[in-house]
């Protein structure tokens, strides 16, 4: 007997839904699922530049004489050069590189390199 109106008191009715109800809700998660596919497939598309390859050929440029507004071409991208005198300081050149990507993406360096000059 008590088992009984335990389990009456207990039960929790939950109404039905309709088809209707249901065929959106399936339409709205299919819509959200494929969204998050499409996104996904994307962003592996535009991948990832290879940092090492960009990173060992600017620092070949960087080892080098630096030659004011050159452009250097490579697959991946470019890079261009300028050059100015740092503080009036003889034999001291203030070098700024600009990576430009090829999916659209730059970014630059700057360092000073000595000509050796005394």
């Amino acid at each position: 007997m008590e088992r009984n109106r335990l389990h009456n008191y207990c039960k929790i009715r939950l109404k039905a839904t309709s088809l209707l109800e249901t065929i959106v809700a399936s339409v709205v998660f299919m819509i959200v699922f494929g969204m998050a596919m499409a996104s996904a497939v994307n962003l592996r598309r535009l991948g990832t530049p290879d940092w090492v390859r960009i990173e060992t050929d600017f620092n070949a440029i960087r080892q080098a004489a630096p030659e004011e507004g050159h452009v250097y071409k490579y697959d991946w991208g470019d890079i261009e050069t300028s050059c100015r005198d740092y503080l009036d300081v003889p034999g001291l050149v203030d070098v700024q590189a600009t990576v430009s990507l090829k999916d659209g993406r730059r970014f630059a360096y700057r360092y000073l390199y000595c000509d050796g000059q005394e």
